[in-house]
């Protein structure tokens, strides 16, 4: 029966170009009585014929060692966000000496801020900062899955860029960036299901770095530091978007690709 199912979804999936989606859906549907399992596999290929993302049929996704609760109102993780959480892992390595206040701004599901949460050695705060009503019962959701200890580090904000008062030393952020030009190119399952606050920023592609940049005055300590993950319009622009207190270097995806900028404070 496991067989037939496989074997099942893996043409299906084929049929309509997501072959790899096969063999984690036939993972979710072992848990369950295989009768039950076809017939919750037709009810998904329905959904998904429709160009509904996976992760929000099956209501979860992974995201390094996490699985996140997600669904309609929030973005799914994506792979690349997972390489930002890796070179933001490595800058707390580097300073391992102290321990940091972090603030994660527009947390969405929690993937970048509770990665840093479980992952990071230390006893780091962290600001989980999120101002959309739809992506907030899933970045509570997703906190209260850890144990006590974790969660009694890590604070919800529901009002964007809200003041710290005691500061932070580290502003990390995959905020909007894509233009509402780029935003009618992408594929049906984004442009149809995700939430297009958190694909598009307003006004212009460069504002939401340009805020995050104008807070940084108020809550960043000196000698902190910023790390974003940006799109391809941002790449020729961070002479004229990074202020000028900043010392700053773009870093690599793993396809060598600029994605992800380090800026530095300079002013001790």
């Amino acid at each position: 029966m496991e067989k037939d199912l496989f074997s099942f979804l893996r043409k299906e999936f084929a049929a309509i170009g997501s072959p790899q989606e096969a063999l984690w859906v036939f993972k979710e549907l072992q848990k369950i009585d295989s009768t039950l399992a076809f017939k919750k596999a037709e009810e998904i290929l329905i959904r998904r014929k429709k160009n509904e993302p996976l992760a929000y049929i099956l209501g979860h996704w992974d995201f390094r060692e996490l699985t996140l609760e997600v669904g309609s109102g929030v973005l799914i993780p994506r792979p690349e966000t997972e390489e930002l959480v890796g070179h933001v892992l490595d800058y707390l390595l580097k300073n391992s000496t102290k321990n940091f206040n972090i603030a994660d701004f527009g947390a969405g599901s929690g993937a970048i801020g509770l990665s840093l949460l479980k992952e990071a050695p230390g006893n780091h705060q962290l600001h989980l900062v999120e101002s959309s009503q739809d992506a907030l019962p899933y970045l509570r959701k997703n906190l209260s899955a850890f144990p006590d200890n974790f969660k009694s580090r890590a604070k919800i904000f529901d009002q964007d860029w809200k003041f710290f008062s005691e500061g932070v030393d580290l502003i990390v952020s995959n905020p909007p960036y894509i233009s509402d030009l780029e935003f009618e190119s992408l594929e049906g399952g984004v442009k149809d299901f995700e939430p297009f606050q958190a694909l598009v920023s307003p006004q212009d592609a460069n504002q939401k770095y340009l805020e995050i940049f104008q807070k940084a005055e108020e809550v960043l300590r000196p000698g902190g530091a910023i790390f974003f993950e940006y799109g391809p319009a941002q790449e020729e622009l961070w002479n004229k978007l990074v202020p000028g207190r900043y010392e700053w270097k773009t870093l690599k995806d793993q396809a060598l690709k600029n994605r992800f900028l380090l800026a530095f404070d300079t002013s001790r």
